[in-house]
């Protein structure tokens, strides 16, 4: 039984079921909440937070947000999954790869503007990552990060399971931009996850003709588990909060326009939604625990 925290109170062992708690008080127990978080005995309610096992390592997670074709809207998509971490209290280093001055960078301050073509920059970025790593990929940048990362060695790391990288990968409704879909899936390899983003900027978006064409409809098909859709956010709403250089979620709480509030706080739930429904949050928990 290792010691849980300071005190030799409260010792635990891992179980499939949960922590296997035993208290000075002579309480047994099982701990169902996750490591990091406070358990407290049900008899003396003695209280201390879980120590780190030792040995255990928590992987570095990437989450790359980029696509080779541009004006699809990817940096939008990088803003919803910024909120998405902070709502959680989730810390990550975001990284802006527009130079010189960035774009995702007005939206998130902390973000780093870094060149992915310097090898300099390269280095700050991927020679000693952080817990999580937000990465807004510049439009035509994609599958060249993706091969500078697999002359690096890094996906052979994620291969192994000792890094783990997410893929948000942004569709245009174009033959094109699909197109892009497998030959990135094929070159990121095996242990990465890779969504497909269907990201409809207008109402009219070509991506509903898709699942009847009978070239797109079966490659769509194959990638449907892996693809989620951020739905069309209405326009002088979406211009609105560009405009203001504000939050989706701050927006949608405390815009001047009623209407105009309501309309981005239920497009930022929609997304969130998603980003739930493929375990983003819980791999982000993980990766900052």
């Amino acid at each position: 039984m290792r010691l849980l925290a300071r005190s030799d109170r409260l010792r635990g062992r891992e179980a499939p079921d949960g922590l296997h708690i035993e208290c000075g008080c002579g309480e047994h127990f099982i701990w169902e909440r996750r490591l990091g978080e406070a358990v407290t005995c049900p008899s003396c309610k003695a209280v201390e937070p879980i120590a780190q096992p030792k040995g255990r390592t928590v992987k570095p997670l990437i989450i790359m947000v980029g696509a080779d074709k541009g004006g699809v809207g990817k940096t939008t998509v990088s803003r919803a999954v910024a909120e998405y971490l902070a709502k959680s209290n989730i810390q990550f280093r975001a990284i802006d790869t527009e130079i010189p001055k960035g774009v995702f960078k007005r939206f998130v301050p902390s973000a780093e503007v870094r060149d992915m073509d310097d090898i300099g920059d390269q280095m700050a970025v991927f020679d000693k990552l952080s817990p999580i790593t937000l990465i807004d990929v510049k439009a035509g940048m994609l599958s060249h990060l993706v091969r500078t990362l697999d002359k690096a060695r890094l996906l052979d790391e994620v291969k192994q399971d000792a890094v783990a990288l997410v893929l948000l990968h942004v569709l245009g409704p174009t033959r094109e931009s699909l197109g892009e879909a497998p030959t990135t899936r094929a070159a990121i390899g095996g242990g990465s996850l890779h969504f497909l983003v269907k990201n409809y900027i207008s109402e009219n978006e070509g991506y509903f003709g898709w699942a009847n064409d009978p070239e797109l409809g079966p490659v769509l098909e194959s990638l449907a588990s892996t693809t989620i859709a951020v739905p069309h956010l209405e326009g002088r709403a979406a211009e609105d909060v560009d405009l203001k250089n504000q939050l989706f979620g701050l927006y949608g709480m405390k815009g001047e326009s009623r209407m105009l509030r309501g309309e981005v706080w239920a497009w930022i739930q929609r997304v969130w939604a998603e980003f739930d429904r493929i375990g983003l949050g819980k791999l982000a928990g993980e990766a900052a625990a």
